[in-house]
């Protein structure tokens, strides 16, 4: 889990570093940036950009995140009777 937790900070801190310009094409970079309010346009721009990106992987981790809760939890109700919310309860037993 401290694997997975390293990778996630890394690729965070590469995401947090990486240039604004390089998202856009060398024609939209050019087109936005000669004039002032291009320049402000740009970097809203450049937001749009990395929001597109990031969005599908998003979707894609809260479904991968469901998936391996319905498993995990599939797990513990064959696994471990006690914290089954869904499990029969235990037959009663006659006495002697």
């Amino acid at each position: 889990m401290k694997r997975w937790a390293g990778v996630a900070l890394a690729c965070a801190a590469l995401a947090l570093v990486a240039s604004p310009a390089v998202a856009q094409c060398a024609m939209c970079k050019t087109a936005l940036t000669n004039s002032s309010e291009g320049q402000r346009i740009a970097n809203n721009f450049n937001h749009a950009i990395l929001v597109m990106f990031v969005a599908p992987y998003a979707v894609a981790a809260v479904f991968v995140g469901l998936v391996f809760r319905g498993r995990i939890r599939s797990w513990l109700t064959q696994h471990v009777p006690v914290l089954s919310r869904f499990a029969a309860p235990a037959p009663l037993r006659a006495a002697p």
